[in-house]
């Protein structure tokens, strides 16, 4: 069995990835990380290069990626962009591929607002 830890939920950095704690999990035994996708697509590629050389230098891997889609991005209902879901596609699994992720999950992002649903 391997287990893997979940640097996002941790974070307190801005760009949301919670790559400070890269580390600490492999001292701590873990096999792998798993980093949230949509905190690193938003990464410009200076940002996201120096993630990439954390990551490497740590001797863990990114074998899981969890946050698959930022909430600006509509799947269903009247906003869907398919133009903005295709670009987007094409950046993450790019960039998942780079580091060899194995599992993206698809979750569910943090939403901007709630709404109330009537039962009548």
């Amino acid at each position: 069995m391997r287990f893997g830890y979940c640097t996002n939920l941790l974070n307190t950095q801005a760009d949301g990835t919670g790559s400070q704690f890269i580390n600490k999990g492999k001292e701590k035994g873990f096999d792998y990380v798993e980093l949230p996708l949509a905190q690193m697509v938003a990464l410009n590629d200076a940002d996201y290069n120096s993630l990439k050389k954390k990551l490497s230098a740590s001797g863990v891997t990114c074998e899981a990626c969890n946050n698959f889609f930022p909430p600006s991005i509509r799947l269903t209902g009247n906003d869907v962009d398919y133009g903005k879901i295709e670009d987007y596609l094409t950046k993450a699994v790019g960039r998942a591929a780079e580091l060899s992720v194995k599992v993206i999950v698809f979750g569910s992002a943090m939403l901007k607002y709630t709404r109330r649903i009537s039962n009548g």
